[in-house]
C-alpha cells in the first residue's frame, strides 16, 4: 500500500472520496502478487496497479460505483482466448480484488490507524474479512500485542490475532479460511521498507540509488570522502554519511531486511565494510572487485579472524553476469542480483 499512500494522502486533504481495490488470490500467472493496490478518486483518478494495467479500467469502473453505494464488493478477472484483449489477464491467469471506500480524514479510527502506520514504517499485520455480513470488517495486530479494531466477533479477532503473530516480521500477504466462523480473511504483514546500504559514493552508486529508488527501497550512502559523499551526486538518496564504515555501521540500522553494497574500490574503506556487514543480520552483502581483488579481501579477513561461514555470505564478483560494462549496466547487474537473494531465487 506505500506506493499509493502519496495519492490517498493527497486525495483526503482534497476531500475526495476514495476506493481502494486490493488483490487478494491469485491463480495460474499473474503480474501482481497478493497485498497490490489500486486506488480510485470520487475524480476519476487512478493510482497503483493490481494488474500491470490489464484490468484497470474495468476496475475504475467498479470502484465508481462502490464510491456511489458505500459498499464493499469482490471482483473476479479470468482470460480466455476469445477475450485475451478484452477485460482480463493476457498472461492466462486470474485474480480476485476487494473493492471497498476509504473513508476520509478522522472518519474511521482504524483506518487512520493503518495508513499512519504505514506512513511511519512501523510494523504490524491487519486482517480484513473477505466476504458477508462482515465484509470489510478490519483487524489490526501490532507486535506487542495490542488490537485497534474488529472483525465482529471475539472468537475471530483471537484467530486472525494468532495468525498474525506468527506471520511477523513479514512482509506477507495470504488468504486464510477460518472453518469454525465460516469466514475467509485476507491477512498481511506492513512493515519498514526493505534497505540498501551502499559503501562508497562511486559513479556506479548515482544509478544504483535511483533503481533502487524506484523499487520502493531506503538508500544509504555512506563515504568518508566528502568529495564522493555529496547532495549534488546523490539528490535521491534517503541518507547520506560522511564516515568511516565502523562509525557509519553503528548508527544504520542494520536488520535482516538490508542489503549492503561495498563499491569504494579502495581497501581502507572496503575491508572494514565488508567486516562489519558480515557481523550484521545484512540478507545480502556484495563486494565490488575482480576475483583477484576478492582473493586478496578474504585472506585479509580470515587474517582479522572471520570465519569462512561469514566469508562465504560474501557476494563478488558483486551483481549478476550481465555482461555489461556501463555504470548504469553494472547497477542493473547488482540490484537484479539483490532482488534475487531476497526473493530467494
Amino acid at each position: 500500500m506505500r506506493d499509493v499512500l502519496g495519492s490517498i494522502r493527497a486525495w483526503r486533504k482534497q476531500g475526495r472520496k476514495i476506493a481502494v481495490a486490493t488483490l487478494v488470490q491469485v491463480w495460474g500467472s499473474a503480474p501482481r502478487r497478493p497485498g497490490a493496490r489500486v486506488v480510485v478518486s470520487d475524480a476519476t483518478e487512478l493510482a497503483g496497479s493490481v494488474s500491470g494495467g490489464c484490468v484497470e479500467s474495468a476496475v475504475l469502473q467498479e470502484a465508481v460505483e462502490v464510491l456511489g453505494t458505500g459498499r464493499a464488493m469482490t471482483l473476479e478477472y479470468g482470460v480466455t482466448d476469445e477475450d485475451a484483449w478484452a477485460v482480463g489477464l493476457t498472461c492466462g491467469g486470474a485474480i480476485e480484488l476487494l473493492v471497498e471506500e476509504i473513508p476520509g480524514e478522522g472518519a474511521d479510527p482504524v483506518w487512520d490507524t493503518v495508513l499512519d502506520r504505514i506512513g511511519s514504517e512501523a510494523l504490524f499485520g491487519m486482517a480484513t474479512v473477505l466476504s458477508g455480513d462482515r465484509q470489510g470488517g478490519r483487524l489490526l495486530v501490532f507486535p506487542d500485542g495490542a488490537r485497534t479494531g474488529s472483525l465482529g466477533q471475539a472468537g475471530l479477532d483471537d484467530v486472525a490475532a494468532a495468525l498474525l503473530d506468527g506471520g511477523f516480521p513479514g512482509p506477507a500477504a495470504w488468504r486464510h479460511l477460518v472453518v469454525e466462523h465460516q469466514c475467509e480473511l485476507f491477512l498481511e504483514i506492513f512493515g519498514p521498507r526493505e534497505k540498501l546500504v551502499i559503501f562508497g559514493g562511486v559513479h556506479i552508486a548515482i544509478p544504483l540509488v535511483r533503481m533502487a529508488r524506484d523499487l520502493g527501497w531506503h538508500t544509504t550512502v555512506v563515504d568518508p570522502r566528502t568529495a564522493f559523499a555529496t547532495r549534488e551526486r546523490f539528490p535521491d538518496t534517503d541518507r547520506l554519511l560522511t564516515l568511516w564504515p565502523d562509525e557509519a555501521m553503528t548508527r544504520l540500522a542494520v536488520d535482516a531486511g538490508t542489503a549492503v553494497a561495498v563499491l569504494s574500490h579502495d581497501p581502507k574503506i572496503d575491508l572494514p565494510a565488508v567486516q562489519a556487514a558480515l557481523a550484521s543480520p545484512a540478507f545480502y552483502v556484495g563486494a565490488l572487485g575482480s576475483r583477484k581483488t576478492h582473493q586478496k579481501r578474504v585472506a585479509a579477513l580470515q587474517d582479522a579472524g572471520v570465519s569462512p561461514e561469514a566469508i562465504a555470505r560474501i557476494h563478488a564478483p558483486i551483481g549478476l553476469n550481465l555482461g555489461g560494462r556501463l555504470p548504469q549496466e553494472i547497477a542493473l547487474a547488482i540490484l537484479a542480483q539483490i532482488v534475487a537473494v531476497r526473493r530467494k531465487i
